[in-house]
């Protein structure tokens, strides 16, 4: 019966979120599927400046995979650095065509497989 209460506490929590997940332990961990597979947690983000070799921006967010990441990270490295017109170097997870096409129009030139 304890158990019982419990689920529909949690279930009535989860729908009144308006979340599709609800973690017990960490409230801002989501379920993620890495490499087939799954593991609650987050997905980190960092954008490094190759010549500094220091750590412009860094985030952490819920998304699975990195395809949505591209022009958030790009954009916080051009606050912080100032600097219009960055280069940037990322791997084929973050290949989203929208993303490329808007970095490309804020001057950006990107390098994605």
């Amino acid at each position: 019966m304890a158990r019982s209460q419990k689920k529909k506490a949690l279930q009535e929590r989860l729908e009144a979120s308006g979340e599709q997940q609800l973690s017990e332990v960490d409230p801002d961990a989501r379920l993620l599927q890495k490499r087939g597979t799954s593991i609650v947690g987050y997905n980190g983000q960092i954008t490094v400046d190759d010549q500094a070799k220091l750590i412009v921006a860094v985030d952490l967010v819920q998304d699975g995979n990195d395809t949505q990441q591209l022009v958030p990270m790009m954009m916080q490295a051009q606050a912080v650095t100032g600097s219009e017109g960055l280069v940037g170097l990322a791997d084929a997870g973050y290949a989203h065509g929208e993303h490329l096409k808007e970095c490309e129009e804020t001057g950006m030139e990107m390098y994605v497989p």
